[in-house]
């Protein structure tokens, strides 16, 4: 019988149909950070630590949405948020970002 690897040290697959990948512990954030990094638009978001956790009702509560529209921003990644073992939270700051960056400016009328 052989021994198992060490799955920290090991980034390949361990059987043939084993599919899983493990990323070493170099790669991984410092767990005290306090930044969150969007990879897809490479952007580092700050959350405070006095930032509210929103649940994803509470969210579409805020936004004046359903919790559909916001489980599907989070799941096209166009919002932050943050996973607490199986539950999703939203920092009240990214719903705050969020809407600044679809705030669209009227035009003055013309005098």
């Amino acid at each position: 019988m052989r021994p198992a690897p060490d799955p920290a040290t090991s980034s390949a697959a361990s059987a043939p149909g084993d599919f899983r990948h493990l990323r070493s512990s170099s790669s991984l954030p410092a767990q005290d950070s306090p930044h969150l990094r969007n990879a897809e638009q490479g952007r580092v978001v700050r959350i405070e630590r006095d930032d509210p956790l929103l649940t994803v009702a509470q969210a579409g509560d805020y936004l004046g949405t359903g919790e559909r529209f916001v489980r599907r921003l989070i799941t096209e990644r166009r919002i932050t948020y943050v996973k607490i073992g199986r539950f999703v939270r939203l920092p009240r700051s990214s719903l705050d970002a969020f809407i600044e960056a679809g705030r669209v400016l009227g035009e003055e009328p013309p005098r």
